[in-house]
């Protein structure tokens, strides 16, 4: 078993030669599909669709920061751009947008790993979809796609409410919702995923 000064010591060479992630080509590879050209003509529909949010468009010469991802095994994720919707709506003309490129969707919600982000995909980010409303007197708590367990959490003081999701207040709802949501009342009430 490693200790975690030698994980962090050999842990980059653990992870290159074990894991998946790292052994995926660094290269951007071609779209998949025949009938599509990247670059112009996907930059053309992605500024194309009207949202208050801002486009950040993935090249191979010109990375933008925001779509660099660290992670342990330092690989760059290079998604073909990202969209910050701000209303529902917003991600509806999204999809209806994207989905005659056959490109890959992704959603990155609370952004907590970086599986989010993968190559060549068109990144959904609901950063600004964060929001969390209690209602006290019902007994519900409504949670945008983009909060994180720590916004929800701090929704809940006072309300002698909570439900059942992970530990961390970093992630994402979603995310820790859809990967199981083990948490402090798992033991009692299951999973998050379960209800």
């Amino acid at each position: 078993m490693l200790s975690f000064s030698n994980f962090l010591r050999h842990g980059r060479h653990l992870f290159q030669t074990h894991s998946r992630i790292a052994r995926r080509p660094r290269h951007r590879p071609r779209c998949r599909h025949p009938n599509h050209r990247r670059g112009e003509a996907h930059a053309t529909v992605f500024t194309s669709i009207r949202i208050d949010g801002s486009v950040v468009l993935a090249s191979k010469d010109e990375v933008p920061e925001a779509v660099i991802v660290p992670v342990l095994v330092q690989r760059l994720w290079l998604p073909e751009c990202e969209l910050p919707p701000k209303t529902r709506p917003d991600v509806a003309a999204i999809v209806k947008a994207v989905t005659p490129l056959h490109l890959d969707l992704a959603i990155a919600g609370g952004k907590h790993s970086s599986v989010c982000y993968p190559d060549n995909a068109v990144v959904i980010d609901l950063t600004y979809l964060n929001a969390v409303t209690v209602n006290k007197d019902e007994r519900w708590i409504d949670v945008g796609g983009g909060a994180k367990i720590g916004a929800a959490d701090l929704a809940l003081i006072g309300s002698v409410l909570c439900f059942v999701i992970g530990t961390n207040p970093d992630t994402g709802v979603g995310g820790s919702t859809q990967a199981g949501g083990w948490g402090w009342l798992a033991r009692q009430h299951g999973l998050a995923v379960d209800h």
